[in-house]
């Protein structure tokens, strides 16, 4: 009867929590000892039922052979097989009192070894034993018999081929010399018959021990990867914990980061704003050619930090979701043209060179927002170029136009690749100079980008210059339409007009009048609505426009000082909300209102423009009403 020997890789789920960390050889120390055990457990494990089998073949092949051959041989084969039996009843007995342990692997490979070379001895012998040359019956009988024997031994033994190899070579090696023996042509070709199976016996025990051999390897992997996830699972799970705290720490951090840049842009575009109001004034009174020196670098100053805070005022708008896009198919090259036209004279001024290749294509997309990231990469790019050149140009991709920006600039590492596209991240300004603008560019491009579905991408070589490129759909041809006329300013129409100020600062209230002035306007000026509706009360006339900041004092808006204003005077006075604020949710507001909103610092020209629109509106609606009536 079988007995039933514990598998040693099932013992491993239940000490596997023991085991100390081991390193990587350690593990491979021990996971080819589990696989060792395993083979050996095999061939154990078979060893009842295979000398069951043999022990049946064995009385079947004396019985038939009995009165054929000497009886002696009979016994000696008999007694041969008795030794080679005893030999795995030992053994199989052993295993199960003590299993090996790492130090007696090879011991036990070698008496498996012994005793399959006893048994195949033992077999291979009835050849000689046994063969009957005048009965050919008889002796397919006992090829037939030895066959099954190793037919029944490549069941088991195969897990470790030198235990196979020393059962079947014996056993065959002596029946194939015996045949060959016999002369004639039919025995020769058995024998040759017999020598093929042999070999393929052989190949065939070293693939199926290979293929095991593996196989349990890589079964042990797996219970030393499942081991590793448990314990890579516990860190984890602690790891989240301490992800959550920080997560939960960062987003405090940032809201407090979003407060403070929201509270500083606006302080500091109040006196921005009135600084560049001041200048445009002052430039209308100054003659001499030194005063207008100064002021045009005076404004000069003025005009890169309006274009710093309209950085970081683009970044805010994105970031509060109050851009809309609006989709329509154009031709590039309107956009191509702006570009060289803006960039053009930077490019010179570093001693570079900018070109742009003309295109006949057109895109669908925002070409305001386009205009915007391509304009961005190009600046980018001329930022970081200091010889050589920029190259604009775009090729078609299927159904998308890829427009790139080339440079021969400082180039950017693999690791930075992303980091780059984040806010305040700048190569090779450590220093922070103000002069290569503030980090932002390329995060503005990312959001925009992404408000568009527009993919956005690079590469780049170290020291030899980067490629930057978006992928826009394709447009589709248009009728010829009459070009929209550019908006004009009308500065005859300011000439007369009354304008309301409402702003709680002194310095931005006094600049916005005395710019006003300026250009001929009667101005009104208050710092709250109260205030605005009182000394409108001792004037017969209704303001054509109200300009209003949007955060006034005790928590009154803009919005509603307009409002108050177009409640007392009619909705003919037009408003111009002006607002030094970015965050979200003032953006969002503001863009609901339904008047004209300006961004603080403002420079003269926008001011002029605006106030002359709301103006015009103002006296087209008068002049309507009074028709009516």
């Amino acid at each position: 009867m079988a007995i039933e020997i514990p598998f040693i890789g099932q013992c491993r789920s239940n000490t596997a929590q023991c085991l100390p960390a081991l390193s990587e050889e350690a593990k491979l120390s021990r996971r080819s000892h589990r696989v060792c055990t395993d083979q050996i457990y095999t061939l154990i494990k078979n060893s009842p039922r295979l000398q069951v089998a043999a022990v049946i073949t064995e009385i079947l092949l004396a019985i038939a052979m009995y009165g054929s051959v000497p009886t002696r041989n009979i016994i000696i084969w008999i007694g041969l097989l008795a030794v080679g039996q005893s030999m795995a009843i030992w053994l199989y007995f052993r295993y199960k009192r003590n299993p090996p342990q790492p130090v007696d692997i090879e011991k036990w490979y070698w008496m498996l070894r012994a005793r399959s070379l006893v048994a195949g001895i033992a077999w291979g012998s009835a050849a000689f034993l046994f063969w009957v040359p005048e009965s050919p019956v008889l002796q397919g009988l006992l090829a037939g018999s030895l066959f099954g024997v190793v037919a029944g031994a490549v069941t088991g033994l195969p897990v470790v081929p030198t235990v196979f190899y020393a059962f079947v070579t014996p056993v065959f090696l002596p029946l194939i010399v015996r045949t060959a023996l016999e002369g004639d042509l039919i025995h020769l070709c058995l024998a040759a018959f017999g020598l093929i199976m042999f070999i393929i016996l052989i190949w065939s025990g070293y693939s199926f021990s290979k293929l095991t051999r593996s196989a349990l390897a890589m079964r042990y992997e797996n219970l030393d990867l499942i081991d590793e996830l448990r314990e890579e699972k516990s860190v984890a799970e602690q790891s989240r914990h301490d992800a959550e705290a920080l997560r939960d720490e960062a987003q405090r951090a940032n809201r407090a980061k979003s407060a403070f840049l929201a509270a500083a842009s606006h302080d500091l575009r109040q006196p921005m704003h009135a600084i560049g109001l001041y200048v445009a004034a002052l430039r209308r009174r100054v003659t001499t050619p030194e005063a207008t020196q100064v002021i045009g670098k005076l404004d000069a100053s003025v005009g890169a930090m309006e274009e710093m805070f309209d950085a970081l005022l683009d970044m805010s708008k994105l970031d509060a979701g109050v851009v809309a896009s609006s989709v329509t198919s154009f031709a590039l090259q309107s956009a191509f043209d702006r570009i060289e036209l803006h960039f053009g004279a930077q490019a010179r001024a570093k001693g570079i060179e900018l070109r742009v290749r003309p295109t006949r294509m057109r895109v669908k997309s925002d070409a305001a927002l386009l205009d915007r990231i391509v304009r961005n990469l190009v600046a980018n790019a001329i930022r970081y170029t200091s010889k050589g050149g920029v190259l604009v140009g775009c090729r078609r991709r299927g159904d998308h136009l890829r427009i790139e920006v080339w440079d021969t600039g400082i180039g950017i590492p693999v690791e930075k690749r992303q980091e780059i596209f984040q806010e305040f991240v700048q190569l090779g300004n450590l220093e922070r100079d103000r002069s290569k603008g503030l980090g932002i560019g390329l995060s503005i491009v990312r959001r925009v980008g992404k408000l568009l579905n527009h993919p956005i991408g690079l590469d780049s070589r170290l020291g030899k210059g980067s490629r930057f490129y978006v992928d826009v759909p394709l447009g589709h041809a248009i009728p010829a339409m009459q070009a929209m006329p550019a908006a004009v300013v009308d500065t005859e129409v300011l000439d007369g007009a009354f304008v309301v100020v409402i702003d709680d600062e002194a310095a931005v209230r006094d600049s916005t009048v005395t710019l006003l002035q300026e250009w001929g306007v009667h101005t009104l000026a208050a710092e709250s609505a109260r205030e605005a509706l009182l000394q409108l009360a001792k004037h017969a006339r209704t303001p054509d426009a109200v300009i209003s900041d949007y955060r006034l004092r005790d928590q009154e808006s803009g919005i509603d000082a307009i409002r108050a204003v177009q409640s007392e005077c009619g909705e003919s006075t037009g408003g111009i909300l002006v607002t030094g604020d970015v965050a979200s949710e003032r953006l969002q507001e503001a863009s609901c209102c339904g008047f004209q909103w300006l961004h603080k610092p403002l420079n003269a020209d926008r001011l002029l423009e605006a106030v002359s629109a709301a103006v015009r509106r103002s006296q087209q609606m008068g002049a309507a009403a009074l028709a009516e009536s």
